[in-house]
């Protein structure tokens, strides 16, 4: 592909083909933390190159804490706070378990690890500080968890076993939506007083509808993709996901996207395996962004998305691979 016309450039792929990217967490257009299935890397230089910070058996403080030491610590994602500090979370042993640096990554102190059930239940999959101050949410598959001190101690504000939370979005320190994808256990949670309660958001019906996932830009306005069957369905919401129109032709243009975020009502993207889409009506269509790599095998599945500006983004996925756009994707 033209190099010229693309608008998705790559920056950076590992040399391991397993070792994935988890969570973007940049700091400015230049600096900031990513997660990957073996370490986090810091950068200073948009992502291509990293100073590799792994955690290991020694740079741990456990806290006190008893923890399964066998297989590490297996890594969910990051938050970067500033350049020495950063949350990552995952767990030990599938024992939801949450890190705390204060020295870049060198090392670490165990500040959460937790499960309530005697079966273990998985790890820290999502963690989202919506106004980047105190106030923050994390989920595991079965709770809802709030810290109001900068993720240095956390509490359980929901509890629901079974629930395989997998995602959060929030627009601000009170409105938080929690979403489960997963085939038997979809379902979106809402709540409008920072957790206190919370409304289950009744989703289109579909046979064997299934959430991939769901984006709000602010208290009202959100979208959604579903599977069903057959097809893939996209829906808007404009009065806080208390009802949703289908915005796609599902026969002449089926969408399926697992990560979606817009920077306006009009203007979204979404990422679809290993192609990143941009929308210009709200999401009524979708359409490519043009690569400058052939780095389009099945391997190369797109994890995760941030938007820091409207025009810079990032994406990553599989195989490392991580790729930038800095004029806005222009026009696909």
């Amino acid at each position: 592909i033209n190099t010229i016309t693309a608008q998705l450039r790559q920056v950076y792929i590992d040399d391991d083909d397993k070792n994935a990217i988890k969570k973007l967490s940049f700091l400015s257009a230049s600096e900031g933390y990513v997660a990957f299935n073996s370490w986090i890397g810091y950068t200073l230089d948009s992502g291509r190159t990293f100073a590799k910070k792994f955690i290991t058996l020694n740079n741990v403080d456990y806290n006190g804490s008893g923890v399964n030491l066998t297989f590490g610590f297996t890594i969910n994602g990051v938050k970067a706070f500033d350049k020495n500090t950063l949350l990552v979370y995952g767990d030990y042993g599938l024992v939801p378990a949450m890190l705390y640096s204060t020295n870049g990554g060198n090392n670490f102190k165990l500040i959460y690890h937790s499960q309530n059930t005697f079966v273990p239940e998985g790890g820290i999959a999502d963690v989202v500080f919506p106004q980047n101050n105190g106030v923050g949410y994390a989920v595991d598959p079965n709770r809802i968890l709030k810290t109001t001190d900068n993720g240095i101690t956390w509490f359980e504000i929901k509890m629901t076993y079974g629930s395989g939370f997998t995602n959060l979005e929030a627009v601000d320190n009170a409105t938080i939506f929690v979403m489960s994808s997963g085939i038997y256990t979809s379902k979106l949670l809402k709540s409008i007083n920072g957790g206190q309660t919370w409304q289950d958001l009744a989703l289109p019906v579909l046979q064997n509808g299934t959430l991939s996932y769901a984006h709000f830009l602010d208290a009202n306005t959100g979208w959604l993709d579903m599977k069903d069957i057959n097809d893939y369905h996209f829906y808007k919401t404009t009065n806080g996901g208390n009802s949703w129109l289908q915005l796609n032709d599902i026969e002449a243009n089926p969408f399926f996207t697992n990560k979606i975020k817009f920077i306006d009502v009009n203007t979204g993207y979404a990422l679809s395996g290993n192609i990143v889409s941009k929308t210009f009506n709200s999401g009524v269509t979708w359409e490519p962004l043009l690569k400058d790599n052939s780095n389009s095998f099945y391997s190369i599945y797109n994890s995760d998305l941030q938007v820091l500006t409207p025009n810079q983004l990032w994406e990553g996925g599989g195989h490392g691979l991580l790729e930038i756009i800095t004029n806005g994707g222009g026009t696909p």
